[in-house]
């Protein structure tokens, strides 16, 4: 059988169609607010990786909002939002640079992260 999402077919953990699955709006914010805290962006393949940056660097928060969606990640998709919504502080544009940094590098590991291959062990 042929699956959509490699990620959770090599995880296990395969989730319904995007259209069957309700996310509250409190449970998205809790997520987003994990992930700011942990830093923890998608994995995307690598090309999506580099827009996300450059976008995140000219339109704040629009690479991290196609991150997150790539990844069918509604608590980045979010994230991209409140960097869209506060670049005009300074602040909110470097959040959106250092995002967009953080994207691009964990896309170049994307593929190890498909494969369950930790990218820390040595060989």
């Amino acid at each position: 059988a042929k699956h959509k999402n490699l990620v959770a077919f090599v995880s296990g953990k395969e989730r319904e169609p995007h259209h069957h699955v309700r996310v509250g709006a409190m449970e998205v914010c809790r997520n987003a607010c994990m992930d700011l805290r942990q830093q923890q962006v998608p994995s995307v393949p690598r090309a999506t990786g580099i827009c996300a940056l450059i976008f995140n660097i000219f339109l704040p928060g629009v690479g991290s909002m196609l991150a997150g969606l790539q990844a069918n990640n509604s608590s980045t998709v979010l994230i991209g939002v409140c960097q869209f919504f506060f670049f005009w502080t300074v602040l909110g544009w470097l959040w959106s640079v250092y995002w967009g940094c953080l994207i691009y590098n964990k896309s170049k590991y994307h593929e190890a992260v498909l494969l369950g291959i930790s990218i820390y062990s040595q060989q």
